[in-house]
């Protein structure tokens, strides 16, 4: 196995075809939805949850101090290439 996709030929942790997640160059998320995002660069959480409001990226506040321990962290916009939306919850298995 090499870790290559066999249709485009990317290391199977970069490609993104036949995957779930949307690029933004293609579209962006309705604005103040939270959403999975991918920002390769940034740097200790490339996958996070955020949310665009129109001007930046925020982070979900406790996704923010569990990766970052700085509540004042935006994502910056060039650094998020991908999103996706989130999963529903669970189904509860009570009664």
């Amino acid at each position: 196995m090499s870790g290559e996709c066999e249709k485009c030929g990317e290391h199977a942790l970069e490609c993104v075809c036949g995957s779930p997640w949307i690029s933004v160059k293609d579209r962006l998320p309705p604005a103040y939805d939270y959403v999975l995002v991918y920002a390769g660069n940034s740097i200790p959480c490339p996958i996070g949850i955020a949310r665009n409001d129109e001007t930046a990226w925020q982070p979900l506040d406790s996704f923010i101090g569990a990766c970052f321990g700085d509540v004042s962290f935006e994502y910056d916009s060039e650094d998020i290439t991908h999103w996706m939306p989130l999963p529903n919850p669970p189904k509860s298995n009570d009664g």
